[in-house]
């Protein structure tokens, strides 16, 4: 829609400056200036009055003139602006004619720039922007959006399917793009489709579950009977459990039909309700009767119990009747054995729900609530929201046995029935506890029959809005393309409200709850310890923040061990060795008696004491004399107790007794003191005598021999007695010396010091002394004791409040950004639990050696980025990541620095972990980013390590051990991740390309039974993995999981491989024999064996997908167009409902029933799969497969499976399937290269006469049989 053109900004300028009082004044001012100007001149000069009036007489013709060309502009401008003013008053009513019709509408020029919008277009693309003037692809980013512009600059009319996000729903739009011939541009008009879209999305859907769910048990029975024909014909036993199979089946057959009809009953629009008396115990009992038989072999009991209010109801006898059979069946299929079924009935006042389009004279509050209870294997929460779903069956694996299935249509039987009776139903479930169904009907006592509005609403509301899509539709005569495209993702706004109303909240607040209380205890627990070592150099000054008395350990240490050295050290006497010397001495005058002379002596007497003829003669003299004698022994006896008094010592002894402690004195003890022997005694330690020492050992001798009384000659022989004497006399007691030292220093009274608020215990650069340490414990001990109880509960507070904080955005981010976890309560247990545990070790390490911080700090983050970064995706992990690591900080209370090497060091593993194809990979990681670490460490530790006050060796310490530290934890969190690794596949059900690479080996035993019973089908599918790898690397797919989902997408077929076109190696055609719905039931149930087959085998769940999506919904083509024909020839042929119907009239095939069940591909792998697939097999059916043919047909499949909506859940964009179809192109072309053919030359004279015969007619067929190959090979 285009705008009048305006005139050149300085044309417009004159006109308004010429059109003023102002300016007409202006115009005289030059010509009357001159004027006077010579006048004034011609006083002095004559002459000048003459050329003044020249000049005046000019001026006056130029104003004339340029007043007439003024007189026209200002016409012409009153014309302009008349003009201006109808134009703006046609805009203002265009405008407001637009801005009234209710469906929007928005004007673009031939750039794509926004002329004109609507007030509805505004409110569906924001009311709060100034849309004109942007571009248009800067509103909707779609290329379905830039097709729609390029059919509009081709002068075509096109459509486009658009989701936009209207307040907090998503609307379907129907874009109608009309191009403007006149100035080019276009006019897009939005008509909303979306409750027609959803009406018939839940039909289709409905079609296709429907079918799908009827060809299971007729698949079973048709297997069954071609037993029976084969190899069951002379097997008595195996016949009977094919016949039990197939009656069994045929039953489930029945039941589902019956169910189908029951469900048709209650969208009728004609249904009414016939209100009557209803006694609920009656009821009861004649609904529960046929349930007793089950109930016996099950061993389960029905108890019933009814409120004396509840006792009746007046509503409709047969829809509450319906209901309660089918809750009953379903609690008799999943209670437990042995367990009771409880139904209760009481009177309630119910709200009714104001969505419930029941009429207005059935919204009573006044209702009975019926409640259904089993004691089974409840319903996970991720499923109580869909079981009321048609068709929705909860995962056998859950369930725990296929034999408790059912029809599926239960449950929504009765949720339709009690909206048409003006109720609701919910249900409680715990998992392996039981379920509660309950069902709140209003009483509708006084009503007689009333027609149920919900469906004649819902119809209406249809039909309205099918005529205006018809209408939108049949704008033009030309043939409309179709694309459908989803505008942007979700506001915030709009996944907030989804988060709220989302039934994992309730996991994801536990979650948080358990998170914040797990990690904020621990953060508090460890913030409370000193986490410093003995001879760490201090990063920080610590002061201190309460006064307190203390020990001083320091100085009651050196106390105790001065106690200590002024301990005298203890010697024990050796008692025999004194005993001896004082016998030996005494007995020697006696022994020499009774000797008559020297020579007779024993020469080792003479020897040992040294006799002479003198000092033998003079000791006889002693032993003859008794007064002698007893002097002697006096002698004797006074030599011993010096010999006490003065210990004879050994070198080593000697030394420590003189040099050792402080005291002067040694301690010198003749044994215990109970035993009545010597008591012990105190000598200076100067009257010890070193016996090694010759010289000081013989004078010391000769004193004391003097000193004790013995004179010559008798005084030698005592000295040389003594001077043989080689062992000392005392021995060094350990033990007891130690002993009283000890009691000594217990004796110490400790030492005490005040310590003040902000007295330094350690300061910024020392070396951590024990003192230090233990001052800096006390202060922690006692600040706990002695601070405010406010404020340490404030303080504690605040740390939960934090790790809360964090945990509410961790949480955040991942319901927003992460759906795998958030949608899976267990997987979010999982991700709490590690989080958790990363804190915890870290923590505990850390306490327990703070030598070991640096590792035990990094290593437990950089794990946790590795095993999140495996299991989901790389912004998760790093998201995960980031908050482990502001937590890791916050608890060991860590510098900035600290948190920038734990981010490096997790960013740099993700970075590596993009793909994960062998164990080199992750030593690779592991490598690397140890030798970061180690040098950001480094890097941080030359920023906060003091560099004043600090010898070289005692800072190279730290740096060392900061550095390897933060080396090893790179290298230890990649071999932890290594070893744990297929723990970690297992526990989050992810597949890395170490599981891929050994799924693609072909001894694998689903690759080698596929091999052996389906060679056809093994053969294709590594074609197709051949020609989907190169494609999904062509558009950075993940081209590992693509080959490998080829691998196994066709494994159904191994079922019934004859049925299937590339394992029939000649011979009839099993299908000739079948009718085309049978057919169909053999071809589509290959995708249902194949997902069967997977999960009893353990595949990895990412490939399931691959299995049950690889053709998606697309139309089996073949089988519909034969049965078209069939029908087309005769009445006989009936769709797969008509065949289950008695009473079903003959009609044509309906194409929704010869589709697959689905669903579409979820992920660009699948949707290549489904490509490659479909080309492959219809390549075959080219007569030559030039390079052209191939690629026509490529792109022929691909635009027929995109109008089908087959790519619309996959986000693939038109640029990438362009990709893809050119890879395909190129793959399968140098599979079908051109050979030589050697020929005779008659044969080439005939050829070259039917080749151009031949070449028209094969171009025709090609496409028809690449479909029919197609779905044959299917």
């Amino acid at each position: 829609m285009g705008t009048l053109p305006t005139k050149p900004e300085s044309s417009q300028h004159s006109l308004s400056e010429f059109d003023t009082p102002y300016s007409r004044i202006r115009l005289w001012t030059l010509p009357a200036s001159i004027l006077a100007g010579a006048i004034i001149v011609s006083i002095f000069e004559p002459m000048m009055l003459l050329i003044a009036m020249v000049a005046l007489i000019w001026l006056t013709m130029i104003h004339r003139t340029y007043a007439r060309s003024l007189d026209e502009h200002r016409r012409r401008n009153t014309q302009a602006r008349a003009s201006v003013d109808l134009a703006k008053q046609s805009m203002s009513r265009l405008r407001s004619i637009l801005d009234s019709a209710d469906v929007p509408v928005i004007a673009t020029d031939n750039n794509g720039t926004i002329v004109q919008v609507n007030r509805a277009a505004r409110s569906i693309l924001g009311s709060g922007r100034q849309l004109q003037g942007e571009l248009f692809d800067t509103l909707i980013t779609q290329h379905a959006v830039c097709e729609l512009e390029l059919l509009a600059r081709q002068g075509e009319a096109g459509h486009a399917r658009l989701e936009l996000p209207v307040g907090m729903d998503i609307r379907i739009f129907d874009v109608a793009a009309d191009p403007i011939q006149s100035t080019g541009g276009a006019v897009c008009t939005f008509t909303d489709i979306t409750e027609l879209t959803r009406s018939v999305t839940l039909k289709a859907d409905f079609a296709a579950n429907a079918s799908h769910e009827l060809r299971t048990p007729i698949a079973s029975i048709l297997g069954a009977v071609d037993t029976l024909d084969g190899p069951a014909q002379n097997d008595p036993e195996m016949t009977r459990k094919l016949v039990g199979m197939i009656s069994e089946n045929a039953t489930r057959l029945d039941l589902m039909v019956k169910d189908l009809l029951d469900l048709s009953k209650l969208e009728t629009p004609s249904v009414a309700l016939v209100v009557s008396e209803v006694h609920l115990r009656d009821l009861i009992t004649t609904i529960s009767s046929p349930f007793q038989p089950i109930c016996e072999r099950r061993d389960l009991e029905i108890v019933t119990k009814i409120d004396e209010e509840a006792l009746s109801i007046y509503t409709d006898e047969s829809l509450i009747g319906l209901i309660l059979r089918n809750l009953i069946e379903n609690a008799t299929k999943f209670a437990n054995e042995g367990t009771k079924i409880t139904i209760r009935a009481e009177a309630v006042k119910i709200s009714v729900d104001p969505t419930n389009p029941a009429p207005s004279d059935l919204k009573h509050e006044l209702g009975v609530r019926i409640s259904v209870k089993d004691q089974g294997i409840g319903i996970p929460l991720a499923h109580q929201n869909r079981i009321f779903e048609r068709f929705y069956q909860v995962d056998e694996a859950r369930t725990g046995s296929s034999a408790r299935r059912g029809t599926g249509l239960g449950l929504a039987i009765v949720k339709h029935s009690a909206r048409i009776l003006g109720g609701t139903i919910r249900v409680s479930s715990i998992p392996q506890q039981g379920t509660t169904m309950i069902v709140e009907l209003p009483d509708t006592k006084g009503m007689g029959s009333v027609a149920d509005p919900t469906t004649n609403m819902a119809k209406d509301s249809t039909k309205s809005q099918s005529k205006s899509s018809s209408r939108s539709q049949a704008r033009t005569g030309t043939i409309q393309r179709r694309s459908t495209v989803r505008v942007g993702n979700k506001p915030i706004r709009q996944r907030l409200a989804d988060l709220v109303s989302s039934p994992n909240l309730f996991w994801g607040t536990i979650a948080i709850i358990v998170f914040t209380l797990v990690v904020g205890s621990i953060t508090n627990w460890t913030r409370g310890q000193l986490l410093v070592s003995v001879g760490q150099v201090m990063q920080q000054t610590r002061t201190s923040r309460v006064e307190f008395n203390t020990e001083d350990v320091q100085q009651t240490q050196m106390q105790k061990q001065a106690a200590r050295l002024n301990v005298p050290r203890i010697h024990n006497a050796d008692l025999p060795v004194l005993e001896e010397i004082r016998a030996s001495l005494a007995n020697l005058p006696r022994t020499l008696g009774g000797v008559a002379s020297l020579d007779e002596v024993d020469r080792d007497i003479r020897v040992r004491f040294g006799l002479t003829e003198e000092s033998f003669n003079t000791l006889r003299e002693t032993a003859s004399q008794e007064a002698s004698l007893q002097l002697w022994i006096d002698h004797v006896n006074s030599l011993d107790e010096i010999l006490r008094r003065r210990p004879l010592l050994d070198r080593q002894t000697w030394q420590r007794a003189t040099q050792e402690g402080l005291n002067t004195q040694i301690e010198l003890r003749f044994g215990a003191a109970e035993e009545g022997i010597q008591p012990p005694s105190r000598i200076s330690r100067v009257d010890v005598i070193n016996i090694d020492n010759t010289e000081q050992f013989k004078t010391e001798i000769d004193r004391m021999v003097r000193i004790a009384g013995f004179v010559d000659p008798v005084h030698t022989v005592v000295v040389n007695r003594l001077g043989h004497e080689t062992r000392p006399t005392f021995a060094f007691d350990q033990s007891a010396t130690s002993a009283t030292q000890e009691a000594a220093a217990g004796r110490v009274q400790p030492v005490r010091r005040s310590i003040t608020v902000g007295q330094r215990i350690f300061a910024r650069g020392d070396v951590l002394e024990q003192a230090a340490y233990e001052l800096a414990k006390t202060e922690i001990e006692q600040f706990a004791k002695q601070g405010s109880t406010p404020r340490r509960v404030l303080k504690f507070l605040s740390i939960y409040g934090m790790v809360g904080m964090l945990g509410i955005i961790l949480a955040g981010y991942i319901s927003m950004y992460c759906p795998r976890i958030a949608t899976r309560p267990a997987r979010t247990g999982w991700l709490t639990s590690i989080v958790c545990a990363c804190v915890f070790f870290a923590c505990v390490l850390s306490v327990f050696d703070p030598r070991l911080m640096w590792l035990a700090s990094i290593t437990p983050v950089v794990l946790v980025a590795i095993l999140i970064c495996i299991a989901y995706d790389q912004r998760t992990a790093l998201a995960v990541c980031g908050i482990c690591a502001i937590l890791v900080g916050l608890a060991l209370k860590m510098h900035t620095g600290m948190f920038v090497l734990m981010l490096i060091g997790s960013a740099g593993a993700i970075a590596q972990l993009s793909e994960i194809r062998d164990r080199r990979t992750i030593i690779r990681m592991s490598i690397v980013i140890a030798a970061i670490l180690a040098v950001v460490a480094l890097f941080d530790q030359f920023i906060v390590l003091p560099t004043v006050g600090v010898g070289g060796s005692q800072i190279l310490q730290p740096l060392a051990g900061a550095a390897a530290q933060a080396g090893i934890s790179g290298l230890l969190a990649g071999g932890i991740a290594l070893f744990i690794l297929p723990f970690i596949e297992r526990a989050f059900d992810i597949s890395t390309g170490m599981t891929l690479i050994e799924l693609r080996d072909p001894k694998q035993p689903l690759l080698r039974e596929l091999q052996q019973r389906a060679p056809g089908t093994y053969n294709h599918s590594l074609n197709v993995a051949s020609i989907a790898e190169s494609a999904a690397e062509s558009i950075g797919a993940d081209a590992l999981l693509t080959y490998v989902g080829c691998l196994y997408h066709d494994i159904g077929k191994m079922n019934k491989p004859g049925y299937f076109i590339e394992n029939q190696s000649g011979g009839p055609n099993k299908h000739d024999k079948l009718n085309p719905a049978m057919s169909l039931l053999v071809i589509v149930g290959h995708v249902k064996d194949g997902v069967e087959m997977a999960r009893e085998n353990g595949l990895p769940k990412s490939l399931h997908h691959f299995i049950d999506a690889h053709h998606g919904t697309t139309l089996v083509e073949y089988f519909y167009r034969r049965a078209k024909e069939q029908a087309a020839q005769s009445d006989e042929v009936r769709t797969v409902e008509q065949i289950m119907s008695d009473n079903a009239e003959d009609q044509l095939p309906e194409e929704v029933d010869y589709r697959y069940p689905g669903p579409r591909p979820q992920t660009k792998e699948v949707a290549i799969v489904m490509l490659a697939d479909a080309v492959e097999s219809a390549t075959r059916t080219l007569t030559e497969p030039t390079s052209s043919r191939i690629d026509a047909l490529v792109r022929n499949l691909a635009n027929k499976r995109l109008m089908d909506g087959q790519f619309d859940e996959c986000n693939l964009t038109f640029c990438e399937l362009k990709t893809i179809c050119d890879s395909i192109s190129k793959t399968v072309a140098s599979i079908y290269h051109g050979r030589i053919r050697y020929s005779s030359d008659a044969e080439e004279s005939k050829a070259s006469s039917k080749k151009k015969d031949a070449e028209n007619s094969s171009n025709q067929q090609d496409d028809e049989q690449s479909d029919k190959q197609s779905d044959k090979s299917a």
